[in-house]
C-alpha cells in the first residue's frame, strides 16, 4: 500500500494507477513512416555451372552465286590431226600422202603399198584394219624405201588383228616411220 499525503491528510490508497506513475495504456499504431533510402549494392556472387549446349539451329539459305571468274589463258595448240582423203578399200591399194585407210580383209588378205617417201615429205598415211577376220594386211614400202618400225627396218608389216590402226611418217628421204 501506498501512504500518500495531499492536502494535509493521509490517506491509505490502492496500488498506484498506470497514470499516476507515468506509463498510460499503449495507444493505436501511428501512420508508416516514408520508405527509406536503398542501400548500396551488394557483391556480385559467384558465376554458376554452365548449362548444356542447346539443339543445332536449322541451316540458313544458300547465298547468292558469286561472280564468274576471270577467263584463263589460251593452251597450246595440239598438235594436227590426219588430214585427207578418207578411203575405205577391200583390195589391194596403192596409197598417197594424206590419206587416212580403213581397210576391210573380210573377202581375203590384201597389200597397201606407200609412196616413195621422197614424194611425200613430212607427209603421212593412216591405215586401220577394220575388219576382225584373220586375213592379212599387208602394208609394203615402194622402191629401195626402208619401213622403220622402231627399231627393226623393214621392207613390208603384215597385221591380221582386227581394229589395228597405224600411222606412217615420211622423212622426206627413204624412209616411212611408224609411230
Amino acid at each position: 500500500m501506498i501512504r500518500s499525503r495531499i492536502s494535509g491528510y493521509a490517506a491509505t490508497t490502492a496500488p498506484m494507477r498506470p497514470w499516476i506513475d507515468g506509463t498510460g495504456p499503449t495507444g493505436p499504431t501511428g501512420p508508416t513512416g516514408p520508405t527509406g533510402a536503398t542501400g548500396p549494392t551488394g557483391a556480385t556472387g559467384p558465376t554458376g555451372d554452365t548449362g548444356p549446349t542447346g539443339p543445332t539451329g536449322a541451316t540458313g539459305p544458300t547465298g547468292a552465286t558469286g561472280p564468274t571468274g576471270a577467263t584463263g589463258p589460251t593452251g597450246a595448240t595440239g598438235p594436227a590431226g590426219v588430214v585427207g582423203t578418207i578411203r575405205s578399200i577391200v583390195a589391194a591399194f596403192n596409197a598417197t600422202s594424206g590419206d587416212v585407210i580403213l581397210a576391210d580383209t573380210s573377202g581375203g588378205g590384201y597389200t597397201i603399198t606407200l609412196p616413195l617417201a621422197n614424194t611425200a615429205s613430212a607427209g603421212s598415211i593412216y591405215v586401220k584394219k577394220t575388219s576382225s577376220d584373220g586375213n592379212t594386211l599387208a602394208i609394203s614400202r615402194s622402191g629401195a624405201d626402208v619401213i622403220l618400225a622402231s627399231p627393226p627396218t623393214t621392207t613390208q608389216l603384215s597385221v591380221t588383228a582386227g581394229g589395228t590402226a597405224m600411222l606412217f611418217v615420211s622423212d622426206g628421204a627413204t624412209t616411212w616411220h611408224l609411230m
